[in-house]
């Protein structure tokens, strides 16, 4: 099945802003920190917040001494007095949009004007401008309502933020009838009104519209509402369990959209739930084959047998044969380590797919044992060739197996903010990629009297394997920076932020194609360097593509595509030696 995903869909701008906010509070306030109300109308994600200690400030909630967040809504001059004198801290994570919409109210409402609201009566957003209005504040959910209020003088027409465009520009072209002189406002948020737009333009190509979403989100609502109103086959659903394949097997293509409020991981789990549904007769074979290559890639054999192909690579690159046990070894270990970081990995389990952490509930002990079997073999093979070889996989073993430990006492916390090696900022980036180059490159270079410790391609070559492997994990991260923000995990898109973080990747994968031409021109390395840089340039077109949102179908075909690098690179080794190319 075809999936078509708007551009807009997921985070807008102020709810993007008010969750960095509470996020941030989160992580340096001892305490609790609340929120006037809940942040978002997302279940899933306020879930996922009252985990970090982030709760809804009611009654009962002693908040003088935390910090209390003022949700993207906004609310009204007498609240925030209220709110002032009971809290110790206040943020304002009120939307710049609602902000601007609060002003023109305000100011009207001094020149006295009395102000009509076109929007949802119990919506927070329109309960805090109502404060602004001073009274002078009227409600209109529909054009019916408009015959029912008072005679007015001086009339301010003005939109809930998340308003239905259409909607209100019929109420505007009534209001003017009724009160010639109205000044009418245009407060609708640009983002609401491009995913409006959006959405019924993606009807136009599609055979049904999913919109994913909190049911108690209004701008959620409305974008199904828009959706219904094209007259597509509409779906309203807050998660990927929602979703019933029988209603959809019979669309070639579906649209997705998504709320203003949704995180991006639901979205994307919704995505890979659509793109699993395949009818047909061959409907079969492709579910068995794509069931296939689930297993491989979340068992991580598929990453695997990327570490025996780069090792492959590598070793051709230093001119030397690869050997049948540095490829084992590297596969063994890189197996390893992936496995045991999911079997101890909470975040796995609380955000990804059904199938992961059913998988690794399921077959924990199994699982274990693997590991501890593909350590033992790796360790094996290493001290039958070379013991600084296996003094180096057991030194990265014990690392690894320390990499969740607390280092510090909790009494230091405070003063020191890091506690342990998984604390500090994208140390799980650097740590992996520097365990795939110890691996591939170190491993198998002690076998081999040629490649001295001396020698300028060893560490080219390291930094080739490092580099690649680290692009691989940042994208990730870039994929996930949306639950690592929730989950407080601080990896580099969430430190750097994504704009540096793609120019830190651009300036790597550039240096990197430099220096590998640089050592192939010089003799470090053998002249298959020059064919290596086809897989930075496959780095950075799948870094492209997934910014231009065409290979976020699905964390399956993302991991496919990505780790397939490592695959290509040990062809491309394979071929230079065959000489076809």
């Amino acid at each position: 099945m075809k999936v078509k995903l708007a551009t807009t869909a997921g985070f807008c701008m102020g709810v993007r802003r008010a969750m960095n906010i509470v996020l941030d509070a989160a992580a340096k306030e001892g305490g609790p920190v609340y929120t006037l109300g809940p942040l978002i109308h997302n279940p899933q994600v306020l879930n996922s917040l009252d985990k970090k200690n982030v709760h809804v400030l009611d009654e009962e909630s002693d908040a003088s001494e935390s910090t209390t967040v003022i949700r993207a809504h906004g609310i009204g001059p007498e609240e925030r007095e209220r709110l002032e004198s009971r809290a110790g801290n206040v943020r304002d994570a009120t939307c710049p949009h609602v902000i601007r919409l609060q002003s023109i109210v305000k100011k009207h409402v001094e020149q006295g004007y009395s102000c009509i609201i076109v929007g949802d009566r119990g919506h927070a957003e329109v309960i805090g401008i109502l404060g602004y209005a001073g009274g002078k504040g009227h409600v209109v959910e529909t054009l019916d309502e408009i015959e029912s209020l008072p005679d007015l003088d001086k009339v301010c027409v003005v939109a809930q933020t998340t308003q239905n465009r259409e909607m209100y520009e019929e109420v505007t072209r009534r209001m003017k009838e009724v009160f010639p002189n109205a000044e009418v406002f245009d407060t609708i948020c640009d983002s609401t009104g491009r995913r409006q737009a959006e959405v019924i333009s993606l009807a136009k190509e599609s055979d049904a519209i999913i919109v994913v979403g909190g049911r108690g989100s209004a701008n959620t609502n409305r974008l199904a509402e828009v959706a219904r109103k094209t007259g597509a086959p509409t779906f309203h659903v807050e998660t990927a369990e929602e979703i019933d394949p029988e209603q959809l097997k019979n669309f070639k293509t579906v649209g997705i959209t998504a709320g203003a409020s949704t995180p991006n991981y639901l979205i994307m789990d919704v995505v890979e739930r659509v793109t699993a549904i395949r009818p047909g007769p061959l409907g079969g074979l492709i579910n068995a084959a794509a069931f296939l290559m689930t297993v491989l890639t979340k068992t991580n054999l598929y990453v695997a047998a990327g570490g025996a192909s780069l090792c492959y690579a590598c070793c051709v690159m230093l001119g030397v044969q690869p050997r049948r046990n540095h490829l084992l070894i590297a596969s063994l270990y890189i197996l390893a380590m992936h496995t045991a970081n999911r079997l101890t990995d909470e975040y796995a389990d609380q955000f990804a797919a059904p199938f992961l952490p059913n998988f690794y509930a399921r077959f924990r002990r199994p699982l274990a044992a693997v590991v501890a079997l593909a350590v033992l073999v790796a360790l094996v093979l290493c001290l039958r060739e070379h013991l600084a070889a296996f003094i180096l996989i057991l030194i990265a073993c014990v690392a690894g197996a320390l990499y969740r430990v607390r280092i510090l006492p909790a009494s230091l916390k405070k003063l020191i903010r890091y506690d342990s090696l998984k604390d500090i900022p994208g140390m799980k980036e650097v740590f992996t990629a520097g365990a795939w180059a110890a691996v591939t490159v170190v491993v198998p270079a002690f076998g081999y009297k040629e490649i001295g410790i001396w020698r300028p391609g060893l560490y080219v070559v390291m930094l080739y394997a490092f580099s690649l492997v680290l692009m691989r994990n940042v994208l990730y991260d870039v994929r996930d920076i949306q639950r690592d923000k929730i989950v407080g995990r601080e990896t580099i898109p969430t430190v750097l932020g994504l704009m540096w973080t793609k120019v830190l990747l651009s300036v790597l994968a550039g240096a990197l194609t430099g220096l590998l031409i640089l050592s192939g021109a010089l003799g470090w390395t053998s002249p298959v360097a020059y064919v290596m840089i086809l897989t930075i340039a496959y780095a950075s077109s799948y870094l492209f593509l997934y910014h231009l949102r065409l290979i976020v179908h699905g964390t399956l075909g993302c991991e496919i595509i990505v780790d397939a690098n490592f695959i290509i690179a040990g062809l491309l080794a394979a071929m230079s030696q065959a000489k076809f190319i």
